[in-house]
């Protein structure tokens, strides 16, 4: 059912579109109209020798309704040339007629005729009637009279009375054979009230079916080649690690802020990373992704924030020298950063800028001017001294890398921190790419503290917590519309009480 919500709009467009087409399409091509008659044949016998008594089939005088003959004929009664009858073969078909509860053959044939309009089928079926009546009659007559003129001729050269009369008798018996009807309409077929095809109806009834299973085939392909991450309940079995917390839609730029559900999902980050990781300390963490737009950079900056708003001496680093973003984030404009300290042009102290979280202090090392060779100064030894330097002025150090498997500047630094926080967008993330993150992370003798999902619909430990914080209090919305990441922490800790008290007075 997970995959089926995942791919609706899939599911539904091939639900949909295929009835639909149909439907359209059955409604719009020609109609057919189908025409029965039924008709008895017959055959006259007579004791008169000199005509060969066939014997008589249902099933062969069904086969001269589809000669030519009678094609041109029935072409004949209809008012149009006899040459024109050839095309009208196809359109009638001859089959012996008995009622379902017998076997035993009748005398019965039931013509059936096709067109595009109802009359037209009609007319046509009872022209063929007609027509079969006239071949058989003058079949029957050309046999009766090659009959009669032998038998006139043998009659001549007879010498005695009796021959003569019997002769006569026989002559007499073939003129009366030869005027039987043989051929009689039964029932005439009339123009049917609606076409044999297309039925819309049923034509659509039967793709809705056909389209449905196609939707589901279509489901479980996609989802089968899809190597997206999905859901965020896949990192911790897919990566071995804990799934710290998951990060809503509205944490990233150009959504719709909620600062309610934004701080709660980067609180819980902060208390997982320290709850799920307690038999060591935390001084130093890496926030990496596998690729560009995972959300590592708004992960780095809120879980900073977080840890901050909590009590806790915090340095922020932006180490992705090749597209920073950290200030921006942020708001603040530094004048140095991390190439200059590196490069021993400014002193640490004097790089960091201070930024306001409601009664607490941030502090943020910006990445500085872009150097030539940005993986050459992260694995630098004297990146190592500003590690220790970061580590003496602050409880923990957050640092913001490169994607790192776009490049390999942040893999120096994997075994000098003490862990890794692996961001997975849902979605748009890939299963192998955040394998193949953990093993760079596993290979470089890196520590994976935890595994944090972006872009899910929902906030906090799973996704869970949509619904407490279903509504901003006041003091949310006034720290919505104020720019910077650093807003949604910008409130006191009471607002945030009124937040929990308002969306659930029931406790």
């Amino acid at each position: 059912m997970h995959a089926l919500w995942r791919r609706k709009w899939l599911f539904l467009v091939i639900l949909v579109s295929i009835p639909v087409a149909v439907y359209l399409i059955s409604t719009h091509i020609s109609k057919t109209y189908q025409a029965t008659a039924l008709v008895r044949v017959q055959t006259v016998t007579t004791d008169v020798p000199v005509v060969g008594q066939g014997l008589f089939d249902i099933s062969t005088e069904s086969l001269l309704v589809s000669s030519q003959h009678v094609a041109k004929e029935a072409a004949h009664e209809l008012g149009m040339p006899r040459s024109s009858g050839i095309p009208l073969m196809g359109s009638v078909t001859a089959a012996p007629f008995a009622p379902d509860t017998s076997t035993v053959p009748t005398d019965l044939l039931q013509l059936t005729a096709q067109a595009d309009s109802a009359t037209r089928a009609a007319d046509l079926a009872n022209a063929f009637v007609r027509a079969l009546a006239t071949v058989r009659a003058a079949k029957a007559t050309a046999q009766f009279n090659a009959g009669i003129k032998k038998l006139e001729a043998q009659s001549l050269t007879a010498t005695d009375s009796a021959t003569k009369a019997e002769y006569a008798r026989e002559i007499a018996v073939l003129r009366s054979a030869e005027s039987a009807d043989t051929t009689k309409m039964i029932q005439e077929a009339t123009p049917p009230a609606t076409p044999i095809s297309p039925h819309p109806r049923r034509n659509t009834a039967l793709a809705l079916m056909v389209s449905l299973m196609l939707a589901l085939v279509a489901v479980f392909v996609r989802e089968r080649f899809d190597r997206r991450l999905q859901d965020s309940a896949e990192l911790e079995p897919l990566l071995g690690a804990s799934l710290l917390s998951v990060i809503p839609r509205a944490a990233f730029p150009g959504e719709r802020p909620k600062p309610g559900p934004v701080r709660e999902a980067f609180r819980t980050l902060a208390s997982s990373l320290v709850y799920f990781n307690l038999e060591q300390p935390i001084a130093t963490v890496i926030v990496a992704s596998p690729t560009k737009g995972d959300g590592k950079t708004t992960v780095a900056v809120y879980l900073a924030l977080a840890l901050a708003d909590d009590g806790h001496n915090v340095v922020l680093v932006d180490c992705d020298l090749r597209n920073p973003q950290v200030s921006v984030r942020l708001g603040i404009e530094p004048s140095a950063g991390l190439t200059e300290v590196i490069a021993r042009e400014v002193e640490l102290r004097e790089a960091l800028t201070e930024v306001d979280v409601g009664d607490r202090h941030l502090r943020v090392l910006a990445s500085g001017k872009r150097g030539p060779n940005s993986g050459r100064l992260l694995g630098s030894m004297r990146m190592d001294s500003v590690l220790t330097e970061l580590c003496e002025l602050a409880d923990i150090v957050i640092l913001d890398t490169p994607p790192i498997l776009t490049v390999s500047d942040a893999v120096p630094l994997l075994e000098r921190v003490s862990g890794v926080i692996l961001v997975g967008k849902v979605g748009v993330t890939t299963r192998d790419a955040l394998q193949r993150s953990r093993q760079v992370v596993d290979t470089a003798q890196g520590k994976m503290l935890g595994v944090v999902a972006t872009g899910g619909a929902a906030a906090g430990l799973y996704g869970y917590g949509a619904d407490y914080y279903a509504e901003d209090s006041p003091a949310d919305k006034r720290a919505a519309s104020v720019n910077g990441a650093a807003s949604v922490f910008a409130q006191p800790a009471e607002d945030a009480d009124e937040v929990t008290q308002e969306a659930n007075p029931k406790g």
